[in-house]
């Protein structure tokens, strides 16, 4: 086909089905490409501020000495760095040669202070999630609109898979043999592109849907309404201690810090003589991050202090916000703010079957497991950028000159088979209901308005 032809219709059964899903892949990457650009870049950018420079402070250097000065000592510290603030959490050093970070709030502000464990003194202060790792962050969750940027990158992460699921289609050896499809052949102009575009493509297929899935386990409707609400903690675990209204998704702050398993969860409260042993004098800061040394947390853990008068004291290490490199290490303890007893030790074996794939997957999602997944979640936004840029070329090397139109791949006018595809795209609708109301969509506009401005329809195919 030349640059100023005009695609005619497809012949033959296959070269039909063919051309209707390229044509799905083409309306699917026209909407996906954005979005899938952005997340791309912002979860690059992530990867390595975080590996880099850390994601709060939590990589302030100091040197190290003998001995370091009590968790209280170094609190009373950063509150006299906050006069009138509130102490919220202690954050420990992962390594001796780095600083402490306390969050002190005041009127609404949360604010990170980092402290020399050594001699207690301030090192600097900063608004808690002010970084550029927060600010990629903040793109890549909700594009910075809230409610409304989920649902569009849900869309987004939705219509992706069908764009996976006819790129393999179309892509997939035939007569040529598997060496054409995952070896790029040499070439110039369109062909190189197109093959560039196909082999990175059906590499890159199995690691995309993984991100897209897990991606969209954090998402409001699929992840949030039909995955999250069916993947409980088992509630035998707190059957003999007493719980709190809240749940564990009331810790989270900015963005999600409690592991996806709990956060539906309630918590237990303080107040009463259930429990397992703990502290055994006063519950003091000091004696808490004993407790926490006793137990197994070594170097880097969160110590949440307790908010109310049913309020606990949490321990928590999890490989989502980096305490640690390995998810099956997660570990939330609960103590009674007043005995001192263990009210609660939540460990990554207790997790459900869901709840244990999604520290798995989120962990190899962020890249929070050494510099080899920095490494390999690297490439694969490299790869994804690649597909954005090069199905851009290949429109513009197939568009007609001067067309005025999109130039769209033609529908056949008789689709074999096409009570599957209905099929197919139920399927779709029930599994991903924003894809379905993308579709859905796509299927009114078509029909209630493109149908009556054929100038627009024209500028659209």
């Amino acid at each position: 086909m030349t640059m100023t032809d005009t695609p005619a219709q497809p012949d033959g059964r296959a070269n039909k089905l063919y051309f209707a899903a390229w044509r799905w892949h083409f309306y699917a990457g026209l909407f996906v490409i954005p979005f899938l650009a952005i997340l791309a870049v912002t979860g690059l950018m992530m990867l390595w501020i975080a590996w880099i420079d850390g994601r709060d402070g939590e990589r302030t250097p100091v040197i190290p000495q003998e001995t370091a000065q009590a968790v209280s000592i170094q609190s009373d510290a950063a509150l006299a760095a906050i006069p009138g603030g509130t102490l919220k959490q202690y954050v420990a050093p992962r390594r001796d040669d780095l600083a402490a970070l306390f969050r002190v709030d005041l009127d609404g502000d949360a604010t990170m202070v980092a402290i020399d464990p050594y001699t207690a003194e301030v090192i600097e202060t900063f608004p808690r999630r002010s970084g550029w790792y927060d600010f990629f962050d903040n793109i890549h969750s909700d594009l910075m609109l809230g409610v409304t940027g989920d649902r569009l990158l849900e869309t987004a992460a939705s219509l992706t898979l069908v764009l996976v699921a006819t790129g393999l289609y179309l892509w997939w050896p035939r007569e040529t043999g598997w060496r054409r499809a995952l070896i790029p052949s040499l070439g110039r102009g369109r062909g190189l592109w197109k093959s560039l575009h196909g082999v990175v493509g059906i590499w890159m297929s199995l690691f995309l849907v993984f991100f897209l899935i897990s991606g969209l386990a954090w998402a409001g409707i699929w992840g949030g309404k039909m995955v999250q609400a069916w993947s409980h903690f088992p509630a035998e675990k707190w059957d003999n201690v007493p719980l709190s209204d809240e749940t564990h998704a009331s810790m989270n702050h900015d963005r999600r810090e409690v592991p996806w398993a709990l956060e539906q969860t309630r918590m237990p409260a303080s107040g009463s003589d259930a429990g397992l042993a703990g502290i055994t004098g006063p519950v003091t800061l000091d004696s808490v991050d004993a407790l926490a040394r006793t137990i197994g947390f070594d170097g880097r853990y969160q110590l949440n202090l307790p908010r109310g008068t049913t309020g606990v004291w949490t321990l928590s290490r999890d490989s989502m916000s980096t305490d640690s490199h390995s998810p099956t290490t997660d570990r939330t303890v609960h103590v009674d703010q007043y005995t001192g007893k263990v009210l609660a030790d939540v460990r990554y074996a207790d997790y459900s079957l869901p709840g244990k794939a999604m520290a798995v997957g989120i962990a190899l999602h962020m890249g929070t497991l050494g510099l080899w997944s920095v490494l390999a979640n690297s490439l694969i936004c490299l790869s994804v950028l690649f597909l954005c840029v090069s199905a851009i070329v290949l429109w513009w090397k197939r568009r007609p000159s001067k067309a005025g139109r999109l130039a769209a791949p033609p529908m056949p006018r008789e689709l074999p088979l096409w009570q599957g595809a209905v099929l197919v795209g139920l399927g779709v609708s029930m599994a991903f209901p924003m894809a379905g109301l993308a579709l859905l969509t796509v299927l009114l506009v078509d029909t209630l308005i493109l149908s009556r401005l054929p100038k627009l329809r024209h500028s659209l195919t």
